[in-house]
């Protein structure tokens, strides 16, 4: 059983949160598994910033060696 504050901590809005509640339980399913997909790629993209941050910061090392 789903419960609203666990939908919360997804970070899902009030909203959202009140919508998959009134699902059938397939079609919960398949809206977690949407969000969790959606979820996914923002820490990809957010791990591919970091990535950038991290180079920039060592090329602006490398600068101060010299």
């Amino acid at each position: 059983m789903l419960t609203v504050q666990a939908l919360s901590d997804t970070g899902m809005s009030l909203s959202v949160v009140k919508k998959l509640v009134a699902l059938s339980r397939p079609q919960q399913q398949i809206q977690l598994n949407d969000y969790r997909k959606h979820l996914l790629s923002t820490i990809h993209q957010s791990q591919q910033q970091l990535y950038c941050v991290d180079f920039l910061i060592r090329q602006l090392q490398e600068r101060n060696d010299d």
